[in-house]
């Protein structure tokens, strides 16, 4: 764009990062959560930093408790979250449409330089293959002998005493060889 237009877009910046910012104060500062219960009746509280740990615990009924804590907490406030995430659509269209892009993917994607087309080939890729996923969630089932898996089942490991540590630069050699 011509170096005026530039800089109304960059002047509009700050305004048009309220959606991201009011989200963010909203869960990280405003929310509380209900405390979780684990399966020997301890309360245990339930906050954005020991969600993860909760939802790793072998301990079903924590996992459970700290979901519903969080879930429940997060449900009650939903039209307030479907109008910040209304904003950001709206805040992505209007940059998209001002630096003429196609579409608000197209200017997301331009930002990485990734092709829209890869992008699309890595959904489709997806869907072709969601019947490992369900092979996937029937073993998961199996190996934690649940009859019905939930989604704070996902995160648990499937096996109990293994607490494998891989340090960052063998996992990126690991990627790399893949």
């Amino acid at each position: 764009l011509s170096p005026a237009e530039e800089k109304l877009l960059a002047a509009s910046r700050e305004m048009a990062q309220a959606p991201q910012q009011t989200f963010g104060m909203f869960e990280n500062a405003d929310l509380k959560f209900p405390n979780a219960t684990d399966s020997q009746g301890n309360s245990l509280p339930v906050t954005q930093g020991s969600f993860v740990s909760h939802e790793t615990s072998e301990d079903r009924v924590l996992r459970k408790s700290a979901y519903e804590s969080m879930y429940r907490t997060l449900a009650g406030f939903k039209n307030t979250a479907a109008s910040l995430l209304s904003a950001q659509v709206k805040q992505l269209q209007f940059y998209a449409t001002a630096r003429k892009y196609p579409s608000s993917l197209d200017a997301a994607l331009s930002r990485t330089n990734v092709p829209t087309e890869v992008y699309l080939n890595l959904i489709e890729a997806v869907h072709r293959n969601v019947d490992k996923m369900h092979r996937y969630v029937s073993l998961r089932k199996k190996l934690l002998g649940v009859d019905e898996l939930h989604f704070y089942d996902i995160y648990t490991p499937l096996l109990s005493d293994v607490d494998k540590k891989i340090p960052f630069a063998e996992a990126k050699q690991t990627v790399y060889d893949a």
